[in-house]
């Protein structure tokens, strides 16, 4: 049984190697080089080669904390590709990714496509993008291709990442106020999601999964990926665990996030100030614009109304 799951291994390995081997020629006139980790191989452009080199440490530093919090080890190289520009990664991922992602995982073969450093205006989110797509080749590693809820998903992707831009909860905040709160299970669908809606998605996993951590803690959330492993769907892993199925958890996150991120949106008070600081000053500058031009008109009126002077009455000793 040991030298069948080992040939398993080894046959599994083969097939990974030889789709990096076809990538590469994929990948057309591009010269890769690459480094290789514990657990990873990262190909990237000459160009790269310091981004490379910092992809690298901070896949060492991620890997041991989403490893124990998860209970999940890898077992065979990750690929990673630092695509140089927009096109060599949309040739990579192809064009059922939306554009506005900056990195997508492909779980089955283990590969993981970033843009390049180079072509952000923002040079630290392509590395938390890199954990962000870690966190799902190591969750998918773990329950052997068969299918999660998205939520839980892109939650763990962020929960480990750190994104700031899906790690705050103002756009929740606004989402409970307008009403626009997206059912949980309708982020299956987020690829088809424009970006502020896609945005908002993220959100709403990253603080579901929070919220499954701070309520149930870590050991809870923990066997609750080894229930997905032994096969249980999420519904039943969860009932198994904290003790009440998807309908019933997402009722309650519901009620926390209308109660805890309602007035969270005022957090952004600044920002709205200032516009409305810009909006003031403009409406004045109109109104001073149009009372100047009714005070001209009024002393050109007045102008007019004036009899000329002349002394013939005048007298004189």
């Amino acid at each position: 049984m040991n030298f069948l799951k080992q040939l398993s291994v080894n046959f599994r390995r083969a097939i990974y190697f030889n789709l990096m081997l076809l990538t590469l020629l994929y990948a057309g006139e591009i010269n890769w080089n690459s480094i290789s980790g514990t657990h990873w191989v990262i190909f990237f452009e000459a160009n790269d080669s310091k981004n490379a080199n910092k992809l690298l440490t901070t896949l060492d530093q991620a890997y041991p904390k989403i490893s124990v919090a998860l209970g999940i080890e890898l077992t065979d190289s990750v690929y990673f590709f630092m695509a140089p520009t927009e096109s060599d990664y949309l040739n990579h991922v192809g064009s059922s990714i939306p554009n506005w992602s900056s990195g997508v995982a492909f779980p089955a073969q283990r590969r993981i496509v970033l843009k390049s450093p180079r072509t952000s205006n923002q040079p630290n989110a392509p590395f938390k993008t890199a954990v962000h797509e870690l966190a799902h080749i190591m969750l998918h590693s773990n329950i052997d291709g068969r299918a999660i809820p998205r939520w839980f998903d892109e939650g763990i992707a962020v929960y480990f990442s750190g994104e700031k831009m899906y790690a705050s909860g103002s756009l929740v905040s606004k989402a409970v106020i307008s009403k626009a709160l997206i059912d949980l299970m309708e982020i299956d669908r987020v690829l088809k999601f424009h970006q502020d809606k896609a945005r908002l998605a993220y959100q709403q996993s990253y603080l579901a999964v929070r919220y499954l951590f701070e309520q149930y803690g870590a050991e809870q959330v923990k066997k609750l990926v080894q229930q997905l492993r032994q096969g249980n769907d999420l519904d039943q892993a969860m009932l198994n665990t904290i003790g009440m199925d998807m309908a019933d958890f997402e009722y309650e996150w519901y009620h926390h996030i209308r109660n805890k991120y309602r007035w969270h949106f005022l957090m952004d008070f600044d920002y709205y100030l200032w516009i409305i600081i810009l909006g003031l000053f403009i409406l004045g500058f109109i109104l001073i614009r149009r009372r100047n031009r009714k005070t001209i008109k009024r002393w050109e009126q007045e102008d007019d109304w004036d009899e000329p002077w002349s002394d013939t009455d005048s007298s004189t000793i």
